[in-house]
């Protein structure tokens, strides 16, 4: 009887023991399933998330450990490559950046940046757009252009401004094709205006004052909206689509013109003949708004057609309608109103 006691009890102790153990295996299946892994990264040890294009899993499933490890990054060298810990890709150059490449400002501290040789060139500590923007193992500036991939010339404008082949030299002198030409190695303007080259097939000269071929010059003399007076008058190209130049005023077209004048600004005009002056200024006025009426001027505010047919005591507001004309027409009349 003790003996098969005794086995019971050891029997129910050993029971005991598989539970605990079946039951902690299930715990840590259940924990190591809980963990998700981003969907560029795997499990790794059912722990442990790593990313197997740059990291790779211990055959015992513990340790993750890099590739490649470039500063504190881990890369795949089938796919980028190390600069002393700048990581680029394969097809990638480092350039170390101190200059900025337009106008030659000065980084401190410098900074690296990586770049595709095909399209962009490192010269000087500067990193500049290849082949457009490089000379002579130079990087232009905005202000220059490479003439014949040797000589650096520097232009009014910025370099793509300038078609290929229009900067030229001229016995070692940098010259622009467009207006100016070289002869007997020196170089003289193709047409003159007061001393400045220009193309005649884009401007043209006006007794000095170089103009578009789609303007016209004005010499004014009178400020169009005050009158005021300008000592000495002044030379201004205009384009007549917009503008119109009458008694040395120049002035908006057609809103600021008037039979053969320009308007000022407490002017407006009447039938396009007659000059009418205001209160405000012309701006402030609807077209049609100010009248004629036997020649003196109307403020037309109402149309009363449209009015006295809304109105149901009509032969009352004739009646008051006519007093109050009455007096506008009589010692009241104000013309400037």
């Amino acid at each position: 009887m003790l003996a098969s006691s005794g086995l019971k009890e050891h029997a129910g102790l050993c029971l005991l023991v598989m539970f605990f153990a079946v039951s902690n295996v299930r715990s840590q299946l259940t924990s190591f399933s809980s963990i998700s892994c981003p969907n560029s990264q795997s499990l790794c040890g059912g722990s442990i998330c790593y990313d197997p294009a740059t990291q790779f899993c211990t055959k015992l499933g513990k340790v993750v450990q890099c590739m490649r490890i470039c500063g504190s990054q881990c890369y795949n060298p089938n796919a980028q490559q190390c600069f002393n810990g700048t990581l680029c890709s394969l097809s990638e150059q480092l350039c170390v950046v101190k200059y900025e490449a337009w106008y030659g400002y000065e980084y401190n501290p410098p900074f690296y940046r990586c770049y595709n040789p095909t399209y962009s060139a490192c010269l000087n500590n500067s990193l500049c757009d290849y082949p457009s923007q490089s000379c002579n193992q130079r990087c232009l500036r905005h202000n220059e252009v490479c003439v014949n991939n040797v000589t650096v010339c520097n232009v009014k404008d910025r370099y793509y401004y300038y078609q290929a082949g229009r900067v030229e030299s001229c016995n070692g002198m940098c010259y622009d094709s467009a207006t100016q030409q070289c002869i007997n190695g020196t170089i003289q303007c193709i047409n003159n205006c007061s001393r400045v080259c220009y193309n005649s097939s884009s401007h043209q000269c006006f007794n000095g004052t170089l103009c578009s071929l789609s303007e016209q010059l004005c010499i004014v003399k009178y400020d169009s909206g005050s009158g005021y007076k300008y000592n000495p008058p002044s030379y201004q190209c205009y384009n007549p689509t917009y503008s119109v130049c009458f008694n040395n005023s120049l002035c908006g077209y057609p809103s600021q013109l008037c039979n053969q004048r320009c308007l000022r600004y407490n002017e407006v005009c009447v039938n396009n003949v007659t000059v009418c002056n205001v209160t405000n200024g012309y701006p402030y006025y609807q077209a049609n708004q100010i009248q004629l009426c036997n020649g003196t001027k109307q403020k037309t505010m109402i149309h009363i057609e449209q009015f006295l047919s809304k109105i149901p005591n009509l032969r009352h507001f004739e009646l008051v309608t006519q007093g109050y004309m009455d007096l506008i027409d009589g010692p009241y009349r104000d013309d400037n109103f």
